[in-house]
């Protein structure tokens, strides 16, 4: 049911704005637009923060709530918390029966679903105009009316249990990349923790820590709607007052405190064999500043995840197109976080290629002194993320998820709206700066960066016997 952000990374805000689009033929005079969404926002008494964007184009609505609570706020020992009541969510309430919330989403001919995330956990319908007020209602009725079930949440915990083992233990990529950021990030770090939990932690999960959590940040305070599409500010404010505007905050939220110390310990690579990989693949993960930790840093690190990550780039040119190395590389970079971030890099060997030669080539590559971005391609890359933008606001829930995804990582409606006049501020020096501090293996930090590689499992040869000859 659910859609975890941990495992799907380009539903990410700067992810999305990041995608290569084949609208580069949009007129300039859109691109140069000064705000991304002409979102207006407003607060209700109880401190719900609501967001509107209005799109008039198809008579339908995407309500969104993003909840200040994620996998960061699992208490030690109970992993995975935030992500089990994201499910448990769908439990009902005594207005709407267990089961009950998706199947009338449905009948609307909606959709909805939620994902949780280390910062956040966020709900999201989408439905026709005439039924935006069914869902609204629905979503404020469990904000603080669940109604769970102790057999129900028994049941539940072991659909979680079934979830990791699919996802996560049946995926050798997945393993190898949780090991990665779990050593990368180290004990002493919230992020440490995979967001759908570990398994032996999972399976500890009670009833009382489920409704414990819920009662302590499922309130309106700590939580923001965004409503974007055939809607009005003056029908949003309508529309909430008479839902969320009922509510009241059960209880002062406490101020979240996080463990946010990174470890300093040397970063061995991280090797993992398994009989179903088929296709070797090559892993970094690099810690970065997010955008709420480092605005310059970020815009810059966002050009040139831009720059790196296209087919068209230097990255792909030089390890596929021209040295035959790989047969396939990206970069990207997630400046999505309350704390700090990551860049990613991947890379698939070809066939006959050793993976220690083609890191080797990959760390050549990044540290030759001519690795620069000029001028006339940092213009040409700013070009190409406003264009993303234009994209996105002709969406429904593209911009909806944007600003959910900033918002509560840390950045504001103002950074979000004149987020192209941002990126045009980042120059040259900027860009390569961000690639010598945090990419560069010569001069970045090591122990700020990890490798993985996933390999096939070669199976042992079976020993000689003393005397016997081999074969031909």
């Amino acid at each position: 049911m659910t859609l975890h952000i941990s495992r799907h990374l380009f539903y990410k805000v700067w992810v999305i704005l990041l995608i290569t689009l084949a609208f580069a033929n949009l007129s300039n005079s859109r691109a140069e637009s000064q705000l991304s969404f002409d979102a207006q926002d407003f607060t209700l008494e109880n401190g719900l923060r609501v967001i509107v964007v209005e799109n008039p184009r198809v008579p339908a609505v995407a309500h969104m709530i993003w909840y200040g609570v994620g996998a960061i706020d699992d208490p030690l020992g109970a992993s995975g918390l935030a992500h089990y009541l994201e499910h448990l969510m769908f439990k009902g309430t005594d207005q709407v029966p267990s089961g009950e919330f998706s199947k009338r989403i449905k009948s609307y001919g909606g959709s909805d679903n939620a994902f949780t995330s280390y910062d956040y956990t966020a709900y999201f319908q989408i439905v026709p105009k005439d039924k935006i007020l069914d869902a609204v209602t629905m979503e404020a009725d469990r904000m603080q009316n669940l109604k769970l079930i102790v057999e129900e949440t028994l049941s539940e915990n072991k659909v979680i249990q079934e979830e990791r083992l699919q996802v996560v233990d049946n995926e050798p990529a997945r393993r190898l990349t949780e090991q990665m950021r779990s050593a990368l990030f180290g004990s002493d770090h919230v992020y440490h923790r995979p967001v759908i939990g570990w398994m032996d932690e999972i399976k500890s999960l009670t009833y009382d820590q489920a409704v414990a959590f819920y009662k302590s940040a499922y309130e309106p305070a700590n939580a923001t709607v965004v409503l974007a599409g055939d809607i009005t500010v003056e029908e949003a404010q309508k529309l909430v007052s008479a839902t969320y505007g009922m509510l009241e905050n059960e209880k002062e939220l406490s101020p979240r405190q996080h463990q946010v110390v990174l470890s300093d310990e040397p970063r061995d690579k991280v090797v993992m064999t398994d009989p179903s990989v088929r296709q070797p693949v090559f892993y970094r993960q690099i810690i970065a500043p997010s955008y709420k930790m480092d605005e310059k840093a970020s815009l810059s690190l966002q050009v040139l995840s831009e720059w790196l990550g296209r087919v068209d780039g230097p990255l792909y040119q030089t390890l596929v197109s021209d040295k035959k190395l790989a047969s396939g590389i990206g970069f990207s970079y997630d400046p999505n976080a309350l704390y700090e971030s990551l860049a990613f890099l991947s890379a698939w060997p070809q066939s006959g290629v050793a993976m220690e030669d083609l890191e080797n080539a990959i760390d050549e590559f990044l540290n030759a002194p001519d690795l620069k971005i000029d001028e006339a391609t940092l213009n040409r890359i700013k070009s190409r993320l406003k264009e993303s933008v234009i994209f996105e606001r002709d969406s429904l829930i593209g911009p909806a998820m944007i600003i959910g995804h900033a918002i509560m990582s840390g950045a504001t409606l103002d950074d979000v709206e004149n987020w192209a006049s941002k990126i045009d501020t980042v120059t040259v020096d900027d860009v390569n700066d961000v690639l010598a501090n945090y990419i560069v293996p010569a001069t970045s930090n090591p122990q700020h960066r990890i490798t993985g590689y996933l390999l096939p499992e070669v199976p042992e040869m079976p020993e000689m016997i003393e005397g016997e000859e081999e074969q031909e």
